[in-house]
């Protein structure tokens, strides 16, 4: 079946948070409205929000990368949307980062840090004062869904709130090629729902994340190949950022 598609396409650099390219330059006000079609009074567009940990925004052509074709079917859906190129990670790693997207307020508002003070504290949790954009679409009568290959976005740290289902999908690790599974888990998720009631769809992908070793044929295809020690793992970066 069909369905009215509205995608915001945001790539999150959460391990590094990467500007535009050099070159890139935003469309004029002209160009961009005229990427933007009128949308009838009454009509509640379907809303997929795609997360992809630890991407870098400066490695896409849709942001000014030319080096290398790197993802096509990302450059194609650019080319036919609005582009933010001003689209910055609000903190270095996942939970803060995510909050703000589901909150849309700072890190140092909603919390969600780790920190130390005297003994570790972990302050990793979503406080439930704060409404997030899951829980708008569901007071606006959105089905709500999130479906994550990220362990640590879950229920038990209030980032579900909102979400009718929320669930790690089943399969591979995160910390490997799991990609297809999340899309496949999506797609049927999104077959199985009804023209009449309009749905908000969050997907978290992993696949860019740590640890660096690409699969095939992605592995031969971006690299001449490599014969060093370093093997992408946590056990080889760590030394690196304690110095």
């Amino acid at each position: 079946m069909s369905f009215r598609l509205r995608l915001t396409l945001a790539a999150s650099a959460l391990s590094i948070a990467c500007g535009g390219g050099a070159d890139s330059e935003a469309p004029s006000e002209n160009e961009a409205a005229s990427t933007v079609q009128a949308v009838p009074a009454g009509v509640k567009h379907n809303v997929i929000v795609i997360l992809a940990d630890a991407l870098r925004a400066d490695r896409l052509g849709a942001y000014g990368y030319t080096a290398r074709q790197t993802p096509p079917a990302i450059d194609a859906l650019a080319s036919e949307s609005t582009v933010f190129l001003n689209a910055i990670s609000q903190n270095a790693w996942t939970i803060p980062s995510v909050a703000s997207l589901f909150t849309g307020v700072y890190p140092r508002t909603h919390r969600a840090l780790k920190y130390q003070k005297g003994q570790n504290v972990e302050m990793d949790t979503l406080s439930m004062d704060h409404e997030t954009m899951a829980e708008q679409f569901q007071a606006a009568g959105y089905a709500t869904k999130a479906l994550l290959k990220s362990t640590i976005i879950d229920s038990s740290k209030g980032f579900c709130q909102g979400f009718e289902d929320c669930s790690v999908v089943e399969g591979k690790s995160a910390w490997g090629p799991s990609g297809a599974e999340l899309t496949d888990e999506a797609t049927s998720w999104m077959g199985a729902q009804t023209a009449d009631k309009p749905f908000f769809l969050y997907l978290h992908y992993m696949d860019p994340h740590s640890p660096y070793m690409p699969p095939e044929p992605w592995y031969s295809k971006y690299t001449e190949g490599y014969s060093g020690e370093l093997t992408g793992l946590h056990k080889d970066y760590v030394p690196f950022q304690k110095g």
